[in-house]
């Protein structure tokens, strides 16, 4: 697709979020998360992080840990930090998701387990290689 052109109509739906039902609202926060997917597919990591944390830390405060989009939200931030190869990070946080995901008997986000495995793998390996 057209990311370049997507990017600032995702942009303006954002800012009519915030504007009108303020940066704590769940749509706000889903054009947040779609604006950062969007960034990660243009490979601008950085911005796609900053929000991804924008949209967790807003999503644990409004609806708790354990509230699906805010597992979404765990999952999309490790998945990117793994892309950045911050394994360790990427690592707690795909764990903390499946951990997350048992206590409440639901299903992994899509590719969470395939991005832990990987993710957790690398770590692994490249703890071994410094030791």
């Amino acid at each position: 697709g057209d990311l370049d052109g997507a990017e600032p109509l995702y942009r303006e739906a954002l800012k009519g979020r915030r504007e009108t039902l303020g940066d704590k609202h769940p749509d706000t926060l889903t054009s947040i998360g779609n604006l950062g997917t969007l960034l990660q597919a243009k490979g601008d990591l950085d911005g796609a992080e900053a929000l991804y944390r924008e949209a967790l830390e807003a999503r644990r405060e409004t609806l708790g840990d354990r509230h699906p989009n805010t597992l979404i939200s765990i999952n999309n931030l490790g998945t990117l930090l793994e892309a950045k190869g911050d394994l360790d990070g990427a690592e707690a946080l795909l764990w903390r998701c499946l951990s997350l995901l048992v206590e409440v008997g639901g299903a992994a986000p899509s590719g969470a387990e395939a991005h832990l495995s990987r993710g957790g793998a690398a770590a692994a390996e490249a703890r071994a290689a410094a030791d």
